[in-house]
């Protein structure tokens, strides 16, 4: 029955979790269309990685002390960061869009590549962050398709 009460509670930070996010890219996709609109180059100000991170401590706030709903936003945040980081490699990239592609594109794949195995809810929020980032570059550069995200 516990469990049962796990997953009724956690629903709500799970859902709002993913409705934070999907906010927070489609805010990026807008400010992308607008550098594009405006046919300048993007600045790096564009990318904000932090706001999608930040959806993750909203969700760690939501479960308050319940180890067992921090350890679910912790688990829900490492699976998106993941679904970020399906992204084409450095090597890949080279080239296309300096200094996005041979800047800014491997020094967050560095950081992404090495991966949040066994990291708490704080390091999780970091690399959710880092990894948000990561494709939100990859968009810049051309080398994803806008929502491919999800």
């Amino acid at each position: 029955m516990r469990l049962a009460v796990m997953l009724f509670l956690w629903a709500a930070p799970a859902a709002a979790f993913e409705a934070c996010v999907s906010d927070a890219m489609d805010a990026f996709e807008g400010r992308l269309t607008a550098a594009l609109n405006e046919q300048a180059a993007p600045n790096f100000d564009l990318v904000r990685g932090r706001f999608v991170a930040d959806c993750g401590g909203i969700a760690l706030l939501q479960c308050g002390g319940d180890a067992a709903c921090r350890e679910a936003a912790t688990d829900l945040m490492l699976a998106r960061a993941e679904r970020f980081a399906e992204v084409p490699m450095p090597e890949a990239v080279s080239g296309r869009n300096p200094p996005w592609s041979d800047g800014l594109y491997p020094q967050l794949w560095a950081t992404v590549d090495s991966g949040c195995g066994a990291c708490g809810p704080d390091a999780a929020l970091e690399h959710l962050g880092e990894a948000a980032a990561l494709w939100q570059v990859a968009r810049v550069v051309g080398v994803v398709e806008a929502g491919s995200w999800r």
